[in-house]
């Protein structure tokens, strides 16, 4: 139910220019896959939905030989489901070597080796766990404070994000993670500051941004936008209407924030003010509520008052939601999504949706009723991060 498929790509550590010829050997054991591995030549720079631009060869079994058509990082994409076995892909020759630093294999003092040595490269790549780090060399080497702190804290907030929509190890499938990693790349002709796509994550080059990517300390202390940008991967659709796409990824940033000790964005920019403002108008409307940010703070309210797991109960919930239950218009999401979530709160919150503005329909209520839910007397509206007033946890 999530809008973008992760990244196919497994970092080769090689760069190509036109002309360069690679050898590259493909073997495989168990059963075949349902598609073979190929080899992408891909220029970091591409913002197509499915990397267009990039050189695309499928492997065979045995030897294969590419002549490169452009300049670019080479990756294996992989896209097949579990094969019982192991699929072997090796660069015999004919690749260039880029800055490549692997978490668990590299130290601080092998990144700056790396970068002294392969100088002329024109990206550097940083592998953790979780996720995998793609810029121009010379932003790399502007940034990045310390590789192995960096990579251990995109893992830790890949593992938060997770962690509140009930993703864990162990888990059966859907509810387990993802075995390929979330990508994040430098995307130098992009006027914007950050966006989150299909296989990627992608920030500008301005230093602000792309900063807040590469530097471990920036990341933790200052990192809302890349928290922000990875909270769109986990986004559902089931339970995201018209206008929310951009409202309820800021539940991810939230829930990380508060995890690495950080003061909440709401409380120090103001944000709750104006919530409670809007919230003591004699008439509401949600839809017209122009400020993403105090929309957000409704959908925060449920954690505050049901608890760091609410958003993990109810991912859990949507998941096994069987096909033809699935909302399918944006009415339907509305209230699918005030009984969903009162469901995991074992309260009736019509009357909490009914305060922030958004109209409970009849068919609603009486589902809520049949569910023979607690009457919801407490305020919870009233509830912000610093002051946490109703807890049902």
């Amino acid at each position: 139910m999530r809008s973008f498929n992760h990244t196919p790509f497994q970092s080769t550590g090689y760069w190509v220019q036109p002309g360069d010829v690679l050898v590259v050997s493909y073997y495989a054991t168990g059963a075949a896959p349902s598609r073979v591995p190929e080899i992408w030549i891909h220029s970091i720079d591409d913002d197509t939905w499915n990397y267009d631009s990039d050189q695309k060869v499928k492997l065979a079994t045995g030897s294969t030989t590419i002549t490169a058509t452009k300049t670019g990082a080479v990756y294996v994409s992989v896209f097949n489901d579990p094969t019982g076995g192991e699929m072997n892909v090796e660069i015999v020759s004919g690749g260039r070597v880029m800055p490549r630093f692997v978490l668990g294999q590299h130290s601080a003092a092998d990144w700056t080796q790396m970068l002294a040595t392969y100088g002329n490269a024109p990206y550097a790549e940083l592998v953790g766990k979780r996720t995998m780090l793609t810029a121009t060399l010379a932003k790399a080497k502007k940034h990045v404070d310390d590789p192995v702190a960096l990579l251990q804290l995109w893992d830790r907030v890949v593992d938060l994000e997770d962690e509140q929509y009930g993703i864990r190890p162990g888990n059966a499938w859907p509810h387990n993670p993802t075995p390929h990693r979330f990508h994040f790349v430098e995307l130098s002709p992009y006027t914007g500051w950050m966006y989150s796509w299909q296989y990627r994550m992608a920030s500008a080059s301005d230093d602000g941004a792309i900063g807040a990517v590469l530097n471990a300390g920036k990341l933790a202390t200052d990192g809302w936008g890349p928290w922000h940008e990875l909270g769109h991967q986990y986004q559902m659709s089931t339970m995201t209407w018209a206008d929310q796409t951009e409202v309820t990824v800021n539940l991810s940033s939230a829930y990380v924030q508060r995890a690495l000790g950080q003061p909440s964005r709401y409380e120090t920019q103001g944000t709750w003010t104006k919530t409670f403002a809007y919230l003591a108008q004699p008439g509401r409307d949600f839809a017209a509520q122009s400020d993403l940010f105090v929309r957000a703070t409704m959908f925060w309210q449920l954690d505050l008052a049901f608890g760091r797991d609410f958003y993990a109960k109810l991912g859990t919930n949507y998941r096994n939601m069987p096909a033809a239950q699935r909302p399918a218009t944006d009415a339907a999401r509305k209230q699918t999504f005030v009984i969903e979530t009162s469901r995991v709160a074992s309260y009736d919150l019509s009357g909490f949706f009914e305060r922030w503005g958004i109209p409970v329909d009849a068919a609603t209520k009486s589902t809520l009723s049949a569910m023979g839910l607690q009457p919801l007397s407490a305020p919870i509206w009233d509830n912000r991060d610093s002051n946490i007033r109703y807890k049902f946890y």
